[in-house]
């Protein structure tokens, strides 16, 4: 396994452990809870990912000669959006979770692996051991988020975010500079 997939999984898995922290901050969870919230958020990040790339793939031949590009520019749009919304985050209450509320939850969560996949599409990555590292580690660190949700709600995470969003700025360079040197 390469440090990259790593730091990237871990990156996107950032919004579902925020997440997780608020709605065990604000809810009395069942047990089931503690599985299925993680599963929805471990799953729609793989297939979210997957997604992305396959939407990507459809379209690579005519922008194979800039591709690099693309993928560095998708990396860093994503890497600004991640360290904007970390300082201006604040654990709001999730009132009820329910089904719908769980899948909107999910979505929104999963929008960044949707254009990771796209980025995976410019630079060949491989999609489906990437794809299921991301939704390991979405799942795992929701379940965490969930464990110590109550305990640490009211401490400011905004710096796990923005060094996320930094890491996903530093591969896009990384990505870029493999091409042009």
């Amino acid at each position: 396994m390469n440090i990259t997939i790593i730091l990237i999984a871990l990156s996107l898995a950032i919004d579902c452990f925020v997440i997780s922290i608020c709605i065990n901050s604000s809810n009395k969870l069942k047990k089931i809870e503690y599985f299925r919230i993680p599963l929805h958020f471990g799953l729609f990040q793989l297939f979210m990912t997957i997604i992305g790339y396959y939407l990507g793939s459809s379209f690579k031949n005519y922008i194979d000669g800039f591709d690099h590009w693309i993928a560095f520019l998708l990396l860093f749009i994503i890497g600004i959006k991640m360290i904007i919304d970390s300082l201006k985050k604040e654990c709001k209450e999730i009132n009820k979770i329910n089904e719908k509320v769980l899948i909107g939850l999910s979505i929104a969560t999963s929008i960044d692996a949707l254009v990771i996949g796209l980025a995976f599409s410019m630079i060949d990555g491989g999609i489906l051991f990437n794809s299921i590292i991301i939704g390991i580690f979405s799942f795992v660190l929701s379940l965490i988020g969930l464990l110590i949700g109550r305990k640490i709600r009211d401490f400011n995470l905004g710096f796990i975010g923005i060094i996320g969003g930094l890491v996903l700025i530093g591969i896009g360079i990384k990505v870029l500079l493999s091409h042009i040197l």
